[in-house]
């Protein structure tokens, strides 16, 4: 599902680092909102080219977590 991001910290903290690199694009920070901005990429996320790049990114982070339980047992023993 794609998602109008807003990270509420001022200058940006996980919530844009996360969205960063699984490449999600719509993504605002609270200090500089604007509702032109807001309003144009609520329209995008509901386009089928933003479901697409939903999709696409939810598969960069699965492809990026799938090494992690392995590693996570590796570093506890």
């Amino acid at each position: 599902v794609p998602a109008l991001v807003v990270d509420p910290i001022d200058g940006g903290a996980k919530i844009s680092h996360q969205a960063k690199i699984v490449g999600w694009t719509v993504l605002h920070a609270v200090e500089s909102l604007q509702v032109e901005a807001l309003l144009r990429d609520f329209d995008f996320c509901l386009t089928e080219s933003a479901r697409k790049k939903a999709a696409e990114c939810r598969d960069r982070a699965i492809a990026m977590l799938a090494g992690l339980p392995g590693e996570f047992i590796a570093a506890l023993r």
